[in-house]
């Protein structure tokens, strides 16, 4: 599974202290992820899985923390790949055919590898809104069942427990595309050497314009999960 969505899973950086997991949920470049604190229409910084990096745009946040950000995207920029989103998590789980075993995927905040763990509901079960998963994943990271998203992760209280909304929260408040305007696609595969880019994507033109958007980013070796 990890092969399937890697180029699905991102990195956000909000400013040089704040690194944050994403996942893009529709090929128009929307990804959701999770801030503990945003500000209205705050602009961040989106590394995808080649290195390049993109504008973004944080459009709604849920009360959990889950946000939703829209990529700038730019000529040529292709569709991204998105997993598929389930209608609700308890239902997935009933219905799942396979083992009910959750999967979730995460990026690792250093070596920027992308790594797959395999773990169920936690023994308390669901806490409110909340459920108890006995997953390793940072903030962000998705979590499926049968290939299909049923729990974005909000909280990681140790190394091996996290705590998830499930989908069907998020789902709630997520726009439908014609509220906030579609978008063509966002620029994984195309070449990094554009040298006319306005986007995060080429290091030295990044330190060179000393745009306060990608000089608020850190450089890979200097990043830290949430």
């Amino acid at each position: 599974m990890e092969r399937r969505w890697t180029s699905a899973l991102v990195q956000v950086f909000v400013d040089e202290r704040q690194v944050h997991q994403g996942f893009f949920i529709r090929s128009n470049g929307w990804l959701l992820t999770h801030f503990p604190q945003v500000k209205p229409a705050q602009q961040v910084v989106v590394e995808l899985a080649d290195g390049a990096r993109r504008r973004g745009q944080v459009l709604r946040r849920g009360v959990s923390g889950v946000a939703l950000v829209r990529l700038h995207t730019l000529p040529g920029d292709v569709p991204v790949v998105s997993p598929p989103l389930a209608t609700s998590f308890a239902s997935t789980m009933a219905r799942s055919t396979a083992s009910p075993w959750l999967v979730g995927l995460s990026r690792h905040p250093h070596k920027g590898h992308v790594f797959a763990a395999m773990g169920g509901v936690g023994r308390r079960g669901a806490a409110r809104r909340l459920w108890l998963l006995d997953l390793p994943l940072h903030p962000g990271a998705p979590v499926f069942v049968d290939g299909e998203v049923v729990a974005v992760v909000v909280h990681k209280d140790n190394a091996q427990q996290v705590r998830a909304v499930p989908i069907e929260q998020v789902r709630r408040w997520l726009p439908s595309e014609g509220e906030v305007g579609g978008q063509k696609g966002v620029g994984q595969g195309v070449g990094a050497g554009d040298s006319n880019r306005s986007d995060c994507s080429n290091t030295s033109a990044r330190s060179a314009t000393g745009s306060s958007a990608c000089a608020s980013t850190v450089r890979p070796a200097n990043k830290r999960s949430d």
